[in-house]
């Protein structure tokens, strides 16, 4: 089976598939939840049982799409199958997962599932590392982890999967960051009222 085939096969399209709606679910759920309370409604009132439902979708998500990426990445080109390719697949697997770890542990595991969305604020703009070097750790370093990956198999469908990820985490990012701004900025109004209240 050529590339090009393997690019046109049912598999393939399903893999794109779950890597365009993992997100867009997420932010949906998100959202709602933020303006709504649904989750938290379903979940007897409970934001923290809440937010640890939607943290078991999207890691429950990230699992199938990881299994459609794998059905639709079969073809290997021997060519990539060297050892200079080898050791830039796996470094790019180690930095990806460092940016991943890291970020998850400066934000905590409520704010890794966008917890910000369910009322667990933080007290500030996370710049520690690594949200000093990149602005979407976790996106970029999942990017590196999906490539280095696809990469250290020699698998051109999942290379490119990668980069359909990356693509998709953009877009994700573009629509969670100045809503999560927006979050953090009412929450900064209300703090200014309640301390000129206090005076």
């Amino acid at each position: 089976t050529s590339f090009a085939v393997e690019m046109l096969d049912a598999d393939f399209f399903k893999a794109v598939a779950a890597i365009v709606l993992q997100p867009l679910i997420w932010n949906v759920l998100a959202r709602n939840e933020h303006k709504r309370q649904t989750m938290t409604k379903l979940c007897f009132g409970s934001a923290q049982v809440a937010v640890a439902v939607l943290a078991v979708i999207i890691l429950a998500g990230g699992q199938y799409r990881n299994h459609l990426v794998a059905e639709a990445s079969k073809q290997q080109i021997e060519a990539l199958d060297t050892d200079v390719i080898a050791w830039i697949a796996l470094v790019s697997r180690a930095v990806g997962l460092v940016l991943v770890f890291s970020s998850s542990y400066q934000l905590g595991w409520k704010n890794t599932f966008m917890g910000d969305y369910f009322g667990f604020l933080l007290p500030a703009r996370v710049t520690a590392f690594p949200y000093n070097v990149c602005d979407n750790p976790m996106f970029v370093g999942a990017f590196l982890n999906y490539f280095g990956r696809a990469l250290g198999r020699c698998e051109p469908a999942g290379m490119v999967l990668a980069f359909v990820t990356l693509a998709m985490y953009r877009v994700a990012a573009y629509f969670e960051e100045p809503y999560t701004a927006a979050i953090y900025e009412a929450q900064a109004k209300q703090q200014t009222t309640k301390d000129k209240k206090a005076q």
